[in-house]
């Protein structure tokens, strides 16, 4: 993925040619295939290239249609489609790099533009002669663009550090950000930096003639009734095309391709049809899994008898197992933090190690089968409760029917399905355990400060899985999350793909009706029923999973000494942190085999503490200001 950035002096003053030279310089390191400029007097665009189709070779430096000129970071999928509403003959068309494209969908519809572009963009259009801008996102989000907007200068970058370089006012923190760390419901267009913004997927934003900036959206996630089918299998059909032409759009390219394999449900069902696809061009998928060190005698366990099954099924994988000993999260966090768009996750060393090893072995698109157990292949612990409420009691008793011979009892089977979605239960769970401490509520922040922010916290989301999706989606969290994604692996010279998440299926996911994801009553029955053939059935139908990062808790554990050394350092952690917290419950921390529940995530909420702290002190000491 490209960077795309500049800068538009608003007040009309020429350009501060160390300020552009600065910015060029603190992006460089995406500057992998080429770099291109265009420059007036009052306005800068750049682009830094991460190639990996011809294409996008020509496509670097910002075209220029008479009065337009355009800086983009694109993958656009319905590239014929496009090409022939725009009058493009067709060997033309196959030269075009996306940007040209998008620049010609911008001649004929201008801001309309939008409405006709499929797949993953970012970019920005200046017209020389009103001196005006138009920016966008794709739908989800999937390619990032931040801004900075003053009286006298608009600023936007693929990354926050090339704003921070030249953005003249002090940086301020957005304490905001520790609320959506933790229990991921917040402004999606805020960022760590309270002068620094993003552009929602799904929208526009416009400087005008008068200098002034303009926020639109232009689409929203809704069921559009698009599919109906009367056969169970059809659905299954249906999503299994969908994921192999999406898949398919991500493949488009001469350079190596891997995967992040786990050995699950959806990363293995990615690996799966991406095999099949490299295997016509007689060419290898090479795969990257994090696994335990050989002979390792704890209690956790890893993946690696699925891996294994996994590459017996796809003849042309060439399997990478990373081990990556010796690290955690304190492991190079300032590095990562410089990388990373806002507060890395829990295990950023496992991201790191695999998005290393991808680079070492020279690997430019890299697949994964992330997001899916969001959306595509979910449990659908939620169907039971949700057909009770819709009345189809007929379809619910069926379900209950199907379900028993996955379930240990009757009586299990409703209190997960039911029961536990009703508000009696969530009061009487907080009666029966109020002496006993709930990870997915309780943090290492401060009362004082979660207080602040207690609507945020006690936000109960929509138990209707579309109603579900589509807060996901159109808050921007699906794309914040993706476009971080696209980020960190950038900085490893690979562009990062996500088919899961892939606008064209999310909106097939939204006219699923919800019986569909517990067909037969298995969980996650969609996805497996769509992999049938496809998938070995070991892993289609397994029902166990370990963790992505197996021994997280020993790796925390071992890095105790540095942890209470952490909390011995100064900082501006203590409005935020409560330190007890985390070294009291770290003292009782033991390893665990398997998952945990989501009561007994102690070992997250540590780890993400812990990363909190260092980052608020790695911003207090590059002069961040908080309030």
């Amino acid at each position: 993925m490209s960077a795309i950035f500049g800068i538009i002096n608003k007040n009309g003053q020429p350009l501060d040619e160390q300020l552009i030279a600065k910015i060029q310089h603190v992006l460089l390191h995406r500057a992998i295939d080429g770099k291109g400029y265009w420059q007036d007097t009052t306005a800068f665009l750049g682009n830094h290239q991460l190639s990996v189709t011809a294409l996008q070779q020509t496509g670097f430096t910002p075209p220029e249609r008479g009065d337009l000129v355009i800086t983009a970071d694109a993958r656009i999928d319905n590239r014929q489609e496009l090409s022939s509403l725009l009058n493009i003959e067709p060997q033309l068309a196959s030269t075009l790099s996306d940007s040209h494209l998008i620049l010609a969908a911008y001649e004929k519809w201008a801001q309309d533009c939008v409405l006709h572009l499929e797949g993953e963009f970012a970019f920005a259009i200046f017209s020389k002669q009103t001196h005006t801008l138009f920016c966008a996102t794709d739908h989800i989000g999937a390619r990032p663009l931040y801004y900075y907007d003053t009286a006298d200068a608009f600023i936007f970058a693929s990354e926050i550090k090339g704003i921070l370089a030249l953005k003249k006012t002090p940086n301020t923190f957005n304490e905001e950000s520790l609320i959506e760390y933790f229990f991921r419901h917040s402004d999606q267009s805020r960022t760590y930096n309270s002068e620094v913004f993003a552009l929602r997927g799904g929208h526009t934003l416009t400087i005008d003639h008068n200098n002034a900036a303009r926020i639109s959206e232009y689409w929203a996630p809704q069921p559009l009734g698009k599919y109906h089918f009367s056969n169970d299998s059809d659905w299954a059909e249906c999503l299994r095309d969908l994921l192999f032409k999406t898949i398919a759009y991500r493949l488009h390219t001469d350079m190596p391709v891997g995967i992040t394999l786990s050995g699950g449900l959806d990363s293995s069902a990615v690996a799966c049809i991406a095999g099949q696809i490299l295997q016509q061009k007689n060419k290898p998928l090479y795969a990257f899994s994090t696994v335990l060190p050989e002979g390792y005698t704890g209690i956790e366990t890893d993946e690696r008898k699925y891996i294994g099954i996994v590459g017996q099924r796809v003849k042309n994988l060439e399997q990478t197992f990373v081990e990556d000993p010796g690290t955690g999260p304190l492991t190079n966090f300032e590095a990562s933090f410089d990388m990373e768009d806002s507060i890395p996750n829990p295990f950023f060393y496992t991201d790191r190690a695999l998005q290393q090893a991808m680079q070492q072995k020279g690997i430019r698109v890299a697949l994964s089968g992330f997001g899916g157990d969001l959306l595509v292949s979910h449990k659908g612990n939620f169907v039971l409760y949700q057909l009770i409420s819709q009345g189809k009691f007929k379809k619910a008793f069926t379900l209950l029917q199907e379900s028993l011979s996955h379930e240990s009892s009757f009586l299990q089977l409703l209190k997960t399905d039911y029961i536990a979605f009703t508000t009696f239960y969530k009061y009487y769970e907080a009666s029966k355990n109020k002496d006993r401490i709930d990870w997915r509520t309780h943090t290492p922040l401060n009362q004082t400060f979660t207080d602040k922010y207690k609507s945020a916290i006690d936000h109960t989301p929509p138990k209707d899985q579309a109603a579900w999706m589509i807060q996901y989606i159109s808050s921007g969290q699906m794309g914040r999350l993706l476009g971080n994604f696209a980020n960190t692996f950038a900085a490893y010279n690979i562009e990062a793909a996500t088919p899961l998440l892939d606008k064209n299926v999310m909106e097939f996911m939204l006219d699923v009706p919800v019986e569909q994801y517990r067909v037969g009553g298995s969980k996650r029955s969609l996805l497996r029923r769509a992999m049938e053939g496809i998938l070995p059935p070991e892993i289609q139908w397994r029902a166990d999973k370990q963790p992505y990062s197996p021994d997280y808790i020993s790796r925390i554990i071992k890095e105790k000494e540095a942890i209470n050394d952490l909390f011995n350092r100064p900082g501006h952690t203590s409005q935020y942190i409560a330190p007890e917290r985390i070294l009291s419950q770290l003292q009782s921390l033991q390893p665990a085999a398997g998952m945990t529940s989501g009561k007994d995530i102690a070992g997250i909420r540590i780890a993400q503490g812990v990363i909190t702290a260092a980052f608020l002190k790695w911003l207090s000491e590059n002069g961040y200001l908080f309030k």
